[in-house]
């Protein structure tokens, strides 16, 4: 029960009554409101109930991560960006898929090429470096 009160203070405060909210500045990410201040006492609560011996270290990340969370991209901002950059990543695939038999006569030349060359490079390695065999000792043949 002790670890779930945190959890249900949270979604508790999610409602965000508008006289509770007080913005920092004219910038409204930078707001203190009931859902964060909620979000803090839960974080300092299972730090203290349940990480006791490491809190010192805890607090201190903690305090250290406030600037990026307060200051930091909101959510929407995080999406948008996580999909223009999905977006960008499919796009670059779609361009390096081959699409007509010439492309693809291209590209397996390519990987011919290229397999002759990882080919070459494992031989020489050996060459230069053969593998080490073990010693050969004499067998003696009255011993089974």
């Amino acid at each position: 029960l002790g670890a779930l009160l945190p959890i249900v203070a949270m979604m508790v405060s999610l409602n965000n009554p508008l006289p509770l909210c007080f913005n920092l500045g004219s910038n409204a990410a930078i707001a203190i409101t009931p859902t964060r201040l909620a979000i803090a006492g839960a974080y300092l609560t299972y730090v203290f109930c349940f990480l006791r011996s490491y809190a010192i270290i805890f607090v201190v990340i903690g305090a250290a991560a406030v600037p990026a969370w307060m200051f930091g991209p909101t959510i929407d901002q995080i999406t948008n960006a996580f999909a223009k950059g999905w977006n960008i990543i499919v796009n670059l695939i779609g361009h390096l898929i081959p699409q007509t038999a010439l492309d693809w006569g291209i590209t397996a030349i390519a990987a011919a090429f290229a397999f002759l060359g990882i080919g070459a490079a494992v031989s020489l390695t050996h060459r230069i470096h053969p593998p080490v065999e073990p010693p050969n000792e004499p067998v003696d043949p009255t011993t089974n």
